[in-house]
C-alpha cells in the first residue's frame, strides 16, 4: 500500500457548493469523472484530497467565499477561496490554491499533485509543488483545436502547452489516444473514467424513455437531435406510443431546446435543463436510451472522448453513439448502437430498431453494462492509477 499522498486539482463542485456560491459555468462530467477517479485510487489504498478551484464566472456582486474543506462522497474535498470581483478572482484563486496546496502537502515525503487540464490558475500550486518534490502530473482532458484562426488564441495554446510540459514532467493521464499527439510527455495512461456500481428499476416496455443531456450546444449535436425528432414524429404517426426524450443540461442551444420542447406533448418531450446529480441518477435508473451526439465532424469530436458513454452504459441503458473519439475502442456494435452516419435518418431508424427489438435492445444494453464494468471498475482503474503514478508502469 502506497504512503503517497495525491492530490487532483481541478474544479470539481458539489451541488450544495455550487449553489451556495452561485456558479452556473460548472461542469457536471468533469465533476463526477474526477470524483469517480479519486474514489477508485482511495479504494486501492491511497490517501486522495480533492483541491477544488471552487469557482465560476465572476458575476460582480463582489460575494466572497472562503476556503472551506468538506466531505464530498466520502472524499476530503478542499475548497479554495472564491470572490465575484473581476480580475481579483482570479488573482485570488491562484494564491488560494497555491496556500490549500502547501498546508496539505506539509509532512509528507512523496506528493503526487495531478492537474485537470492546462489550468494557468494552478502555475502557481505547481511552481511551489516542484520545489518542494512532488511529483506533477497532467490529466489532459479537452485538447486545443485547429477551428480557432485568431492568434492570440494559438500563441495561448502553444504556452501553456510548454509551461505545462515542463511543470508536469512526471507524466499525464488522457482521455483520449488522440491527445497523445497534443503533449510532449512520454509517460501516457489513457483513462475513460470509473464505472461505479448502480442499482436500475426499469422494465423494457413502450414508451421507452430516450435521454439526451450535458452541454447543450451544435457540437454535440443538439440541431441533430432536435432534427431527428422531428423527422421521427414525421415517419412515424405512432412515434409518442415508442418513445419519451428527457433533455437535461445546459449550454449555447438549452433556450432553443426548451423552446421546441414546447411544441410536443410533454408525455412526448420534456426538457428540464440543469438538474442535480441525484434527480440525474434517478433519471438514468428508470430510463432506456441514452444518446452520445459529439459530431464526428467537430473538432471536439475528434479530441475530446465522451465520459457519459460510460455512465450511460454502466447504469444500464443502451448507448446510441457517435462513432468519435474512442468510442469505437471502447464499444462494439454487440455493447452499443454506434452510428454508421452524422445523419438524422439513421438516428431515426436506430432509434425505431430499438422501439420494435427491446429485447434485442436490452441484451446490447446489458452486454454494454457488463463490458464498462470489466473494463473500468474503480479496483481496476484505481490499481492502474496508483501503478502509474508511484511505481513508473506505462499502462493503457
Amino acid at each position: 500500500m502506497s504512503t503517497a499522498k495525491t492530490v487532483f486539482l481541478c474544479n470539481a463542485l458539489d451541488d450544495q457548493t455550487k449553489y451556495r456560491r452561485e456558479i452556473v459555468s460548472d461542469s457536471p462530467a468533469a465533476t463526477n469523472k474526477v470524483f469517480g477517479l479519486c474514489k477508485a485510487l482511495q479504494k486501492s489504498g491511497s490517501q486522495v484530497y480533492v483541491l477544488s478551484m471552487g469557482r465560476g464566472r465572476q458575476n460582480g456582486s463582489g460575494n466572497y467565499f472562503a476556503a472551506e474543506t468538506k466531505f464530498v462522497q466520502r472524499l476530503p474535498v478542499v475548497y479554495a477561496s472564491f470572490c465575484n470581483l473581476p480580475l481579483i478572482t482570479h488573482l485570488l484563486t491562484a494564491w488560494s490554491l497555491a496556500r490549500c496546496f502547501k498546508r496539505l502537502s506539509v509532512k509528507h515525503t512523496t506528493v503526487n499533485l495531478i492537474i485537470y487540464n492546462r489550468l494557468w490558475h494552478a502555475i502557481p500550486t505547481l511552481i511551489i509543488a516542484r520545489l518542494s518534490g512532488a511529483l506533477c502530473y497532467l490529466d489532459l482532458e479537452d485538447g486545443a483545436t485547429n477551428d480557432s484562426q485568431r492568434f492570440v488564441t494559438q500563441v495561448k495554446s502553444i504556452f501553456l502547452r510548454r509551461v505545462f510540459d515542463y511543470l508536469c514532467p512526471d507524466g499525464v493521464l488522457l482521455a483520449s489516444r488522440a491527445l497523445a499527439i497534443q503533449t510532449g510527455q512520454l509517460r501516457q495512461l489513457v483513462c475513460y473514467g470509473v464505472s461505479e456500481t448502480v442499482l436500475t428499476n426499469r422494465q423494457w416496455k413502450r414508451p421507452l424513455t430516450v435521454v439526451y443531456g450535458g452541454s447543450l450546444m451544435e457540437e454535440t449535436g443538439a440541431g441533430w437531435f432536435m432534427l431527428a425528432v422531428e423527422q421521427f414524429f414525421s415517419t412515424y404517426p405512432d412515434a409518442q406510443n415508442k418513445f419519451r426524450f428527457v433533455v437535461t443540461g445546459k449550454g449555447a442551444m438549452a433556450a432553443e431546446l426548451e423552446r421546441f420542447a414546447s411544441q410536443y406533448e410533454s408525455d412526448f418531450f420534456e426538457f428540464r435543463g440543469e438538474i442535480s446529480r441525484n434527480d440525474y441518477m434517478d433519471l438514468l435508473r428508470t430510463a432506456h436510451v441514452g444518446l452520445c451526439l459529439k459530431k464526428p465532424s467537430s473538432a471536439m469530436g475528434q479530441t475530446t472522448f465522451p465520459s457519459k458513454t460510460i455512465e450511460i452504459a454502466n447504469s444500464g441503458l443502451l448507448l446510441v453513439s457517435a462513432r468519435v473519439s474512442d468510442v469505437p475502442l471502447v464499444f462494439s456494435d454487440e455493447t452499443a448502437c454506434l452510428l454508421s452516419q452524422e445523419s438524422s435518418s439513421v438516428l431515426v431508424e436506430t432509434l425505431n430498431w430499438v422501439a420494435e427489438h427491446p429485447d434485442a435492445a436490452e441484451n446490447i444494453a446489458i452486454a454494454g453494462q457488463q463490458q464498462v464494468r470489466s473494463r473500468c471498475s474503480p479496483q481496476i482503474v484505481g490499481d492502474t492509477l496508483q501503478d502509474f503514478l508511484n511505481n513508473g508502469c506505462d499502462v493503457v
